[in-house]
């Protein structure tokens, strides 16, 4: 084991903030101990347009879906906080869209104490195939994450009347 893999997860952590999101991802190659930091990571983005267009494992949006789902639970069941959720789906067309992942994901962010949530997502799109309300609305789960402290929607998504008050 090299030295720099065998330092403290946080300092790990560390190294991995202060690395471009890409090359952030890319340390998996470099050992298990470094595989083993970049799936208890605390900070998650997905960008689509990035991972749809220059990687070709994500074309597949039930790929996308098992990645993220799959992440966000290994570090539900660690026990570790999520610092911070962004989620940028903008440039999906509409049947790809899910509601039910959203929701998902959205929940299981919250229950892991969750600091910063991001939602980019398609305005007037979702739901549109479906006959359904064009935006998505966004859960009251939310509300109930006392460990946000910041919140940025897109023009995509509503929030419900009851999460005002």
């Amino acid at each position: 084991m090299d030295r720099l893999s065998a330092l403290p997860k946080h300092i790990l952590y560390t190294i991995l903030a202060k690395l471009p999101e890409k090359d952030a991802a890319k340390t998996i190659a470099l050992s298990k101990a470094w595989r083993d930091t970049w799936f208890s990571f605390p900070y998650l983005s997905v960008c689509c347009d990035d991972l749809l267009i220059n990687d070709h494992r994500f074309r597949n949006m039930d790929i996308l879906v098992g990645f993220v789902t799959k992440r966000l639970l290994r570090l539900r069941d660690q026990g570790l906080a999520i610092k911070e959720f962004k989620l940028n789906l903008k440039m999906l067309e509409p049947t790809q869209m899910s509601r039910h992942h959203f929701g998902q994901w959205i929940q299981m962010a919250g229950e892991s104490g969750i600091e910063v949530l991001e939602l980019y997502l398609p305005a007037g799109k979702i739901g549109r195939e479906y006959g359904e309300d064009k935006w998505y609305i966004l859960p009251l789960c939310v509300t109930e994450a006392k460990s946000l402290t910041k919140l940025v929607l897109s023009s995509g998504i509503k929030v419900d009347r009851e999460f005002s008050s």
